[in-house]
């Protein structure tokens, strides 16, 4: 079944690999995926090429990510709960790296160079 999630988002970094998401975005879409018990969403990402002459839309198929989840679910609640409890957030568990999401892939590109 088709995931009814939906994430545009602007800035796709000039380079990047195939599988990279910025953190954020990563990170809200897991959510999102977990809220709704959906298993996968595509990302749709534009960015301007050749000094806003063209135009890049990258679609990458991001799926949920058990191992992912966890590790978000818990700093989610360390800052919530730092919160609650009158912490300072940055005062909250150090920063640990979050695991890779497996089977993230490019599932399509389109570039259109614009009109002068």
């Amino acid at each position: 079944k088709a995931p009814r999630v939906l994430r545009a988002d602007a800035g796709v970094a000039r380079g990047a690999p195939v599988e990279y998401v910025h953190p954020r975005v990563l990170a809200q879409i897991q959510g999102q995926l977990f809220v709704t018990g959906r298993a996968w969403c595509d990302l749709v990402e534009a960015v301007e090429l050749d000094g806003g002459k063209a135009v890049s839309i990258r679609v990458t198929r991001v799926p949920f990510d058990e191992a992912y989840w966890a590790w978000l679910r818990s700093r989610l609640e360390d800052f919530w709960g730092g919160l609650v409890a009158g912490i300072e957030p940055d005062a909250c568990a150090p920063r640990a790296q979050p695991p890779r999401v497996a089977g993230m892939r490019r599932v399509g590109t389109f570039s259109h160079r614009l009109p002068a």
